[in-house]
């Protein structure tokens, strides 16, 4: 059978590795600001009772009748986690008590974002919200607004970004020139 003798040099990125300049830290926060802004979000939870296909205005209205009833439940001081897993027909909430997470926008569809956005942390939309999907009554439970990152919290990733992508052409450099 045919053989072949190879010789090979392995070139280590690990033997290229340098600090970063603070200078060029703060150039990279600054050139590339878009990745580090946090956008606003919302915790929020939610029961959701569907509108039947069929019934028309009546379904509608047992729909929403509904939705109101669980407001002025959780008003009057009723768990909304404990009406949200007896009564929400949301399958992928309905065990987590209607709980979806942090959602931020575009995320949901409009109607439900326009008004969870609209409310504070520990606050409940006052109405039914219409949604293709239903009925909703809406909680929020947490508000983070979004901004940008500080420097100071990113400052580290950057440093690492920075110093294996310098180290990965000078790896690169050093393979072509052998």
């Amino acid at each position: 059978p045919e053989r072949r003798k190879v010789v090979y040099v392995t070139i280590a990125i690990r033997d290229f590795i340098k600090p970063v300049a603070e200078g060029d830290i703060e150039k990279y926060y600054t050139e590339h600001a878009a990745e580090f802004e946090k956008p606003p979000q919302v915790r929020a939870a939610h029961i959701l009772v569907r509108v039947p296909e069929t019934g028309g205005s009546e379904g509608e209205d047992k729909a929403r009748a509904t939705i109101a009833d669980v407001i002025r439940r959780v008003k009057a001081g009723e768990d909304f986690a404990r009406l949200a897993r007896a009564l929400s027909e949301d399958p992928g909430s309905k065990e987590n008590g209607g709980d979806l997470g942090l959602v931020r926008k575009g995320e949901m569809v409009p109607q439900f974002e326009q008004a969870a956005f609209a409310l504070k942390a520990g606050e409940m939309a006052p109405e039914p919200v219409r949604t293709p999907f239903g009925f909703h009554a809406i909680k929020v439970t947490e508000v983070q607004p979004g901004g940008k990152t500080p420097m100071k919290d990113v400052a580290a990733q950057i440093r690492d970004r920075l110093s294996a992508e310098a180290a990965d052409r000078a790896a690169k450099a050093k393979a072509d020139e052998v």
